[in-house]
């Protein structure tokens, strides 16, 4: 199992995308941390040929990074979050996890959502360079306006002044990320129904065949923790925004990726 060479990966990184990973401290990637974190370390462990380098940034420039090469992987991620530039040289490793995402409007706002249909002519708070799955057509039309921010503070913040109608956040990271920003989290209120689910999977430039190899098998093996769980053992950065059922279907999907 074992190579002679170590072989050194530069992997790509957000900020904070909890409870999977988030840094310690601004810019400095040796204090990631997280379920995805402990995975990795493990990981290394067991192959002990590959050296995996951590490297911060902002989404747009993980992007721009991938599709230039200048970088080997990109932690956690989607096929339809990323454009054909990347996805014409990417591998992607078998899912880790399943999640979603969500509407976020205030908790006194009569927007609901049911499908895209129902944010037509709304203006929603998004990160710059991230993809939104199915609202990516609606945002290219103009069917759905948005609003690209660079911070989740920032969106909570533009929908707290009225500036936007909504706001896209994962469903397992929205709370943490809310408590971090000092928001009481009573204020906003998650779509029962999610906008999509998507699994989350490794990205590897398609050169690193044996990598790719390798993080499946380890997958495979690997007790994953349930983010669920997770979030249950941490109650002092998860407070109870979810409904029983939509708890119990994401613990339902995460179940059929192990």
């Amino acid at each position: 199992m074992c190579r002679a060479k170590q072989q050194e990966i530069t992997m790509l990184f957000g900020h904070r995308y909890p409870p999977f990973y988030s840094v310690g401290t601004p810019k400095n990637a040796s204090t990631l941390h997280g379920i995805f974190i402990e995975f990795l370390e493990e990981f290394q462990k067991a192959y002990p040929q590959y050296k995996i380098k951590y490297k911060c940034l902002p989404r747009a420039r993980i992007k721009k990074n991938l599709a230039a090469g200048k970088a080997d992987a990109f932690a956690l991620t989607n096929r339809m979050f990323e454009n054909e530039a990347v996805n014409s040289k990417a591998l992607y490793s078998i899912p880790l996890w399943t999640v979603t995402d969500h509407l976020v409007v205030l908790t006194d706002s009569n927007l609901e959502y049911s499908s895209p249909d129902d944010l037509k002519g709304k203006t929603l708070a998004v990160i710059h360079g991230n993809g939104y799955g199915l609202l990516d057509e609606h945002f290219k039309n103009g069917t759905i306006n948005k609003v690209a921010v660079y911070k989740t503070k920032q969106q909570f913040g533009m929908l707290l002044k009225g500036r936007v109608d909504g706001a896209v956040c994962n469903y397992f990271t929205f709370p943490c990320l809310a408590n971090r920003c000092s928001y009481d989290q009573k204020k906003f209120r998650l779509s029962k129904k999610p906008i999509y689910d998507f699994t989350l999977n490794i990205l590897l430039l398609d050169h690193h065949k044996d990598l790719h190899s390798d993080l499946n098998e380890f997958i495979r093996s690997y007790d994953l923790p349930n983010p669920r769980e997770v979030i249950k053992s941490h109650p002092e950065h998860y407070t109870p925004l979810w409904n029983q059922e939509t708890c119990q279907s994401l613990a339902d999907k995460q179940n059929n990726t192990e």
